[in-house]
């Protein structure tokens, strides 16, 4: 009996004790002022990506401190990252109905509407900052955003040299208009060479090269092109142009065809391929394609790609299906592009495969298909003097060209862009 009244007494005592500990956390919580809330709101939201949680602290210090505008911005940037704009314009809002030169309110407001697609109002809110704060860095370089988002390229480029004439010394503005001014170039001149080892299949290497036109915009670019090709002593030419529209948000294609100018065999008389890519959530983006080659023979080749951008990098896997006599071979590409900085062209690359691929140039002929291949190969691209562009590419094929019997194949490749 003595024992069972101390192990009560004993439960009872840790029950009380369990029981006071949190209460006393409650009671601490619910004393905490405006200040210490929204000092665990930002804990919450930076340290533990916790934004349900940082919103509930914030719009509990709200409570008792209404017009606090840092903790409603905050409030109102927590909605920008969780995909609530309405709501994050309701609270930017709200603090400038109260103050309309509040500077962090006019930035994070103009945040919500250049992430959300709203370019207008973008370009308005940071016109209307301006206003307030003329020389402003920070509201320069959202107007040129906003200015190009709207492709008005050419006032954002004037609006940044004009800023840079009287703040010579802003790196931030500086970038900005480098870029502004490269995006401006809207014309490339290229030229390439390919030089094409075999080990076995061939006796005499081949030869590639080609000369082209392009001319882009945020909504459409376009190339034209005509390609030489020297292989097994004869010479041949193909005319070559492609594009890249876009569709609509998120959605954009591709549309290539070309045709045989001389050189029978050498090239297909004619091919057409046709991709469309979406835009998919977490940075991916999906393609579906078709490639049509007609040799002697005609042959369609099904397109299934996924890709995908992590940081600057992207990787990117491509199937290619071949239906044939009721059986269907397909070939793999993993390709992966590591951009060094902030130009996509500079990039240095790897891509591994299998099979052969239609939009591989140096392997577009009428030749029995191979049985098994392997590639591996890399690519190297530098920007010269922000202006040109000069590519490096080295691939090794191991092909199996008859049954039971295997070559191997060495790529090399130059191409030199120019923009103007």
């Amino acid at each position: 009996m003595k024992k069972t009244s101390t192990l009560l007494t004993y439960n009872l005592c840790l029950t009380f004790i369990l029981l006071f500990f949190n209460s006393k956390t409650v009671f601490s919580q619910e004393d905490l002022d405006s200040d210490e809330l929204f000092k665990l709101a930002r804990t919450e939201a930076f340290d533990n990506s916790n934004y349900p949680k940082a919103i509930s602290l914030s719009k509990k210090a709200l409570e008792s401190s209404p017009d606090y505008a840092d903790i409603r911005i905050f409030l109102g940037r927590l909605y920008t990252w969780s995909d609530k704009p309405d709501s994050a314009r309701m609270e930017f809002k709200k603090v400038l109905a109260l103050n309309p030169k509040n500077e962090d309110a006019l930035s994070a407001n103009f945040d919500v509407e250049y992430f959300n697609d709203q370019y207008s109002e973008a370009l308005q809110l940071s016109e209307t900052a301006l206003n307030f704060y003329p020389g402003s860095e920070d509201f320069i370089i959202r107007k040129a955003k906003a200015l190009n988002a709207l492709e008005r390229s050419k006032e954002a480029y004037e609006l940044t040299s004009e800023y840079l004439i009287k703040n010579p010394e802003s790196k931030l503005v500086s970038e900005q208009n480098e870029s502004l001014k490269d995006g401006l170039r809207i014309h490339r001149i290229g030229v390439g060479y390919s030089f094409i080892h075999f080990d076995k299949r061939f006796d005499d290497p081949w030869q590639i090269a080609g000369i082209y036109y392009g001319n882009r915009n945020k909504s459409f670019s376009y190339t034209l092109g005509v390609n030489y090709a020297n292989r097994f002593n004869s010479h041949g030419t193909e005319i070559e142009g492609e594009s890249y529209p876009q569709i609509v948000k998120g959605l954009y294609a591709y549309v290539g065809a070309a045709a045989a100018l001389s050189g029978d065999g050498l090239y297909p008389k004619y091919r057409v391929g046709v991709s469309l890519y979406k835009s998919l959530p977490k940075s991916f983006e999906a393609e579906l394609g078709i490639r049509h080659l007609q040799f002697s023979t005609s042959t369609d080749v099904f397109v299934l790609g996924l890709g995908k951008y992590l940081g600057n990098n992207f990787y990117n896997v491509r199937s290619y299906l071949t239906p044939s006599d009721g059986t269907l071979s397909a070939s793999v590409n993993l390709i992966v592009r590591f951009i060094l900085n902030d130009n996509r062209d500079d990039f240095f690359g790897f891509n591994l495969g299998t099979g052969a691929s239609p939009d591989d140039r140096s392997r577009l002929l009428d030749v029995p298909n191979l049985l098994n291949s392997f590639k591996a190969g890399l690519d190297f691209s530098h920007t010269i003097k922000k202006r040109s562009v000069i590519t490096f590419t080295g691939t090794y094929i191991n092909e199996e060209y008859l049954s039971k019997t295997y070559g191997n194949q060495y790529n090399g490749s130059v191409s030199f862009q120019h923009k103007f």
